[in-house]
């Protein structure tokens, strides 16, 4: 049985929990994606190591996902209070017209 499959799975997964940039690290994840597939299909059996180490590193895996859907919920839960804040907001004393506001710019610029 060939097991490049593994060894390229592996190689995606510990390139991708080496990588500091999120959008860098799920890409890679999502590359390693095509040789699970090969994985299934080939009927891969590991040692009790190989799989200690595998679920070692996927549990890592899992962790930085998690961290990165709590950071991508506390910034989505921050722009809902903005976007309320802007929408509750009621100007006393609204905005000139912008063509208003050049003239007076445009009169204090020739004073």
């Amino acid at each position: 049985m060939d097991n490049t499959a593994d060894i390229d799975f592996t190689q995606w997964t510990v390139r991708a929990l080496k990588e500091k940039d999120i959008d860098r690290f799920i890409g890679l994840l999502v590359k390693r994606e095509e040789f699970t597939g090969r994985l299934c299909r080939e009927g891969h059996v590991m040692s009790r190591d190989e799989a200690r180490e595998a679920l070692k590193r996927e549990e890592k895996v899992l962790e930085r996902l998690e961290e990165e859907k709590t950071r991508v919920i506390h910034e989505i839960e921050t722009l809902s209070l903005c976007m309320k804040a802007v929408r509750a907001y009621k100007a006393q004393f609204p905005i000139p017209p912008l063509h208003y506001c050049l003239k007076i710019k445009k009169n204090l610029l020739k004073s």
